[in-house]
């Protein structure tokens, strides 16, 4: 097999292609193709300044998350390990020195903020903005899909087809859409407070500085607390549990961004595929789409 051969193999599977596309493109066996992409090895030989923990859902290995490892300043992946236990991550970190890390992002999985506490004493623990504002967003869905169940079918695939109305920040939507959000939340009490409560934490966001949010969030959670709203009760208490972490975003410009929009890339080449059984494989086929260049 020629070296020239090989690089054509090694590019076409830089990007999301499966071996056995690839097989059909260059006219080779699938096991062929595996062959020579077996022989990579990728190793990190440190860990990042800037390092974000995420799990995607891999079902590979006989486990249904895998872990990955980003550093979302550089824009790279890390490493991919084959679950989210707190011992088998705690296993991997004890290899690398860990002191010069500072920051940590995550979202709202203990074992990622205990494994911060633990091994990056010198590092700052950060909740990924995205995660924190999706329990609030999922709260108020919980609300709306436990409200709509009291209608006439009309009105309740009215209310599922108009949900994203509900979602998005009302001050930025048109006249006609404000006017159809105000028709829905008079038709129910519990909907309208889950609402209000929803947008005055779109106000928390808007802070501009740690203590602006300190008191903006602490305010919410009051109101949430006092609500009446099982749903929001419980989320209200989650936020107090998680509050230095989301405090702590507000103070940096990194997120999960990176991360999340590389485990959509992983779900397509997924789909490509149609699954991986191989772990090992499954994870020297992301870092070689990231470390293409």
């Amino acid at each position: 097999m020629t070296s020239r051969l090989i690089s054509q193999i090694l590019t076409l599977l830089s990007s999301t292609h499966s071996f056995k596309s690839v097989s059909k493109q260059l006219n080779l066996s699938t096991s062929t193709v595996v062959r020579v992409f077996d022989h990579l090895a990728y190793s990190p030989s440190s860990l990042p300044r800037i390092l974000s923990f995420d799990e995607f859902k891999g079902n590979t290995g006989h486990e249904k998350y895998q872990c990955i490892i980003t550093d979302p300043k550089h824009h790279r992946i890390i490493d991919i390990l084959p679950n989210r236990y707190k011992d088998d991550l705690s296993a991997y970190l004890l290899k690398y020195d860990t002191s010069h890390t500072e920051m940590v992002i995550s979202d709202m999985w203990a074992t990622y903020r205990d494994l911060a506490k633990e091994f990056f004493p010198n590092a700052t623990y950060i909740v990924d903005k995205y995660h924190y504002i999706r329990q609030v967003i999922w709260t108020l869905e919980s609300v709306r899909k436990e409200v709509q169940t009291e209608f006439s079918d009309y009105r309740r695939k009215y209310f599922k087809k108009s949900k994203k109305l509900l979602i998005k920040h009302f001050e930025h939507l048109s006249d006609a859409d404000k006017q159809a959000v105000k028709i829905m939340l008079h038709t129910s009490t519990k909907l309208s407070m889950a609402h209000a409560l929803k947008e005055e934490f779109f106000g928390v966001m808007s802070s501009k500085t740690r203590l602006e949010a300190l008191q903006k969030l602490t305010s919410w959670i009051t109101h949430a607390e006092n609500s009446n709203l099982p749903r929001f009760v419980s989320v209200s208490l989650t936020m107090n549990n998680w509050i230095t972490g989301i405090l702590n975003s507000f103070e940096t410009v990194y997120t999960n961004g990176f991360t999340e929009g590389t485990n959509n890339k992983i779900k397509v080449l997924k789909r490509n595929a149609y699954g991986y059984r191989n772990f090992n494989r499954f994870r020297n086929h992301i870092l070689h789409m990231d470390n293409k260049k």
